[in-house]
């Protein structure tokens, strides 16, 4: 199956095998990080477990690609665990790239785990939960984000909750 039509930053995603393509994992930028988008839409647990190693990878870089893959298709629960693990690394791209995940790959059970990072101190780890919970929670989410929406000191992050809020309104969500 040829690939060309899909890029990562320019560079054409890989062909080959699943194996050929989890073994250019370990190498280096930007084949590597190629190779990532390419498996991002595989779901065999065997891409899932190349995935899940590389979220506990030393580089940042990696761990971000990882998260990223991850949440390209539908995963197994210990692919979301080792996502959700994420949610307090050190790098904010990596929590930025673990809340996208979540967002697409979960729904309200991963609500309460994104919530956490509304109160990091990184506004950027913090617009993306926002973003998470406005895409994946829907109405269990709106107490949280209204509590964003009125205590945040960020602008951005403050209207992004209300967009949110705003897209989850109803009669039961405003009791």
């Amino acid at each position: 199956m040829t690939r060309a039509s899909h890029v990562w930053n320019g560079i054409p995603w890989p062909d080959g095998t699943v194996a050929e393509r989890i073994a250019l994992l370990d190498g280096s930028a930007p084949l590597a990080f190629a190779a990532f988008a390419s498996l991002g839409e595989e779901a065999s647990p065997e891409v899932e477990r190349a995935l899940v190693t590389h979220v506990g990878s030393p580089d940042w870089r990696k761990r971000r690609a990882a998260c990223e893959a991850l949440g390209g298709a539908r995963r197994a629960a210990s692919a979301v665990e080792a996502v959700s693990l994420r949610l307090e690394d050190p790098s904010f791209y990596v929590v930025a790239a673990a809340c996208r995940a979540l967002g697409r790959l979960g729904g309200p059970e991963l609500g309460e785990r994104l919530v956490r990072v509304l109160g990091s101190a990184d506004e950027g780890s913090r617009l993306a939960a926002v973003e998470a919970l406005d895409a994946s929670s829907g109405a269990q989410a709106f107490a949280p984000l209204l509590r964003v929406l009125r205590e945040d000191t960020s602008v951005p992050v403050r209207r992004r909750a209300g967009f949110a809020l705003r897209r989850h309104a109803s009669a039961e969500t405003w009791h």
